[in-house]
């Protein structure tokens, strides 16, 4: 007698692994929508592949395409190429230990890049992802400031420069007064004497 119980086991399994596959899916999709709505450039480079890039979020393709050189893209690029600041830190992408945090230029902006290493379950290096915000505003406060502060400072320092001259006038007159104070004392005496 043929036993039937088997085929029902592997499709209730086919359909729960359907089910799950279906919610990561839906979990998956939810996550790349969350990730391109986030105010942050966002990219994921493969280490394997010489940190090539594998995906950008909308934000972040957004804020550096207005930058690119005429005729340039996002396209194809590694991250290494895309921010050449990172070159300079290599052996540490490559090794995947620590994250690096810098800011560059990219074009006219100037940016705030944070690249973290991410690992799987098993502690191999992935990929590295790279994010990053527009510092150009903050730069050019800071520009600004620093400007101000020298002006203010360059102020002070002439302020104290006209004090100093003008104690050091006070004390030339304070001793002319003292010493025209001490002949009329000793012309007073020598009046008196007489």
């Amino acid at each position: 007698m043929p036993d039937h119980r088997w085929p029902l086991v592997g499709r209730a399994r086919l359909v729960k692994q359907t089910a799950k596959a279906a919610q990561m899916k839906e979990w998956f999709e939810s996550a790349m929508v969350m990730v391109d709505n986030v105010p942050r450039g966002i990219a994921w480079g493969d280490p394997e592949k010489n940190f090539h890039i594998t995906y950008i979020n909308a934000f972040g393709r957004e804020g550096l395409t207005p930058a690119l050189a005429a005729g340039e893209t996002l396209d194809n690029r590694s991250l290494l190429t895309l921010f050449p600041a990172l070159a300079a830190h290599r052996h540490v992408l490559e090794e995947g230990t620590a994250p690096v945090h810098l800011i560059t230029s990219f074009g006219s902006l100037r940016l705030r890049i944070d690249v973290v290493p991410i690992r799987n379950r098993d502690g191999r290096h992935t990929g590295s992802m790279a994010s990053w915000d527009d510092a150009t505003h903050e730069q050019q406060l800071t520009q600004v400031f620093e400007t101000k502060v020298r002006g203010a400072t360059t102020r002070v320092v002439g302020m104290v420069s006209d004090l100093q001259e003008t104690a050091t006038k006070m004390n030339r007159s304070a001793e002319l007064a003292g010493g025209q104070v001490e002949a009329a004392s000793n012309a007073s005496r020598l009046s008196n004497d007489n």
